[in-house]
């Protein structure tokens, strides 16, 4: 079984951060985008994925580095990114969320796209999904 990253544990090791990437970081909690402009959506996750990058160049784990790689290569995408946002806003639009599982056609056609496993996806979908709602919780309390 793949090791699994979840967003808990990235910023769990947050106090380890330097006092700028903290602030950079937080800077992501207050400037969300709106959640139904694709463009702002796209641009706020190209901008959090460099200051993420610069977070897991400062871990132990290259499994964080991958993470993020992944996500950016999707977000520049374009065939990708059009799928993955409808995929991310049909999840955030239900009272649960659900992630589909690795069968679904939309998580397949990614998938092929840009040459990941579904699996992967899925654990890029879910991370994109904890991201925007950590940041929402954050910015509304």
């Amino acid at each position: 079984m793949p090791a699994r990253l979840k967003i808990i544990d990235f910023f769990k090791t947050l106090k380890d951060l330097p006092l700028r990437l903290m602030l950079e970081l937080a800077g992501f909690a207050w400037d969300t985008p709106d959640i139904n402009d694709s463009k702002a959506v796209r641009q706020w996750l190209r901008e959090l994925c460099v200051t993420l990058g610069k977070f897991a160049k400062l871990s132990e784990t290259d499994l964080d580095d991958m993470t993020i790689d992944k996500v950016a290569e999707i977000i520049e995408n374009d065939e990708a990114w059009e799928a993955l946002y409808a995929i991310v806003m049909s999840i955030l639009d239900r009272e649960e969320p659900v992630i589909p599982d690795s069968q679904d056609p939309q998580i397949v056609g990614v998938a092929k796209t840009v040459g990941f496993d579904p699996a992967t996806i899925i654990a890029i979908i879910t991370m994109i999904v904890q991201l925007i709602e950590w940041f929402r919780n954050r910015k509304d309390s």
